[in-house]
């Protein structure tokens, strides 16, 4: 009799905390939609661009260089960058994907009406951006007829590391929040493995599409869509957690809206925050 009582409770119990999982995340995507359907309209940004690009290379013993260093006339791919091409390619679409999503975005140029603006606003400083080369090794391994074959391959990549300091417009200067992301482009590696009667042995043929010049900038587009998506998920998800009680905000899961789609969806990626 003990025992039917003890899992009668625990059914009960775990019912229950079913019931606040699904009422949590129901209303999370509720609230989400308001903001995409009606908050976010009376939403504005101040956007306080990075002042420069850093470029830096990094080696196989991860020492960093930077563009006043002789190492950095070596590279392969960063002396043929253009800072203001990426930079413009990079904000106007942040700033163009932002409006798209119907969120007011500030310049400091217009600083007077930002600060006159009567609904949420945030001030999003760009603090550092930085382009990071490096040259690194790709191991390949096959195993053929017994025999375990392996190639390494030299391969460049680029990332771009990027922190942001957040903060809303009324809050006190101690009351920011400090957002990092990094996203990375690699030359692209085609190959495989064949059987070579002549040399009798196992020889890897590939092919290396490197990054050019005109990738990289296009590459700026794509960052600046990617950390605006990421900027609005992070208000979204501010609404939400400020509109839900404290025990729905235990199961609260961050969430991301998908513009192409119109959907809100559970959020893969995201700006990570910093501790103070």
């Amino acid at each position: 009799m003990q025992n039917r009582k003890t899992i009668r409770f625990i059914f009960l119990l775990v019912s229950l905390v079913v019931v606040v999982i699904v009422n949590s995340c129901s209303m999370s995507r509720k609230l989400a939609a308001d903001f995409v359907n009606k908050e976010s309209y009376e939403v504005a940004v101040l956007l306080l661009p990075a002042k420069y690009l850093d470029y830096m290379y990094q080696d196989a013993a991860d020492q960093l260089y930077t563009s006043d260093d002789k190492e950095f006339d070596q590279l392969k791919l960063l002396p043929k960058i253009s800072d203001s091409i990426f930079m413009e390619n990079y904000f106007n679409t942040f700033i163009d994907h932002l409006e798209k999503t119907n969120i007011q975005v500030f310049t400091p140029e217009y600083m007077t009406e930002f600060l006159n603006f009567r609904g949420k606003a945030y001030v999003v400083e760009m603090a550092q951006m930085e382009l990071i080369e490096r040259t690194y090794q790709q191991q390949i391994d096959e195993l053929r007829a017994g025999v375990s074959k392996s190639r390494m391959i030299p391969l460049t990549e680029l990332s771009l590391n990027i922190w942001l300091d957040v903060s809303a417009k009324d809050a006190s200067k101690n009351a920011k929040h400090v957002y990092f992301d990094e996203q990375t482009i690699r030359d692209h590696l085609e190959g495989n493995f064949v059987e070579d009667p002549i040399k009798d042995d196992i020889i890897y043929y590939h092919q290396t599409d490197s990054l050019q010049q005109a990738e990289v900038h296009e590459w700026a587009i794509d960052l600046g869509q990617t950390h605006a998506e990421y900027l609005y998920d992070l208000m979204m998800n501010t609404y939400i957690w400020n509109h839900l009680s404290s025990k729905q905000q235990e199961y609260h899961l961050f969430l991301h809206y998908n513009p192409h789609y119109q959907v809100v969806e559970r959020a893969d990626e995201a700006f990570e925050m910093l501790e103070e």
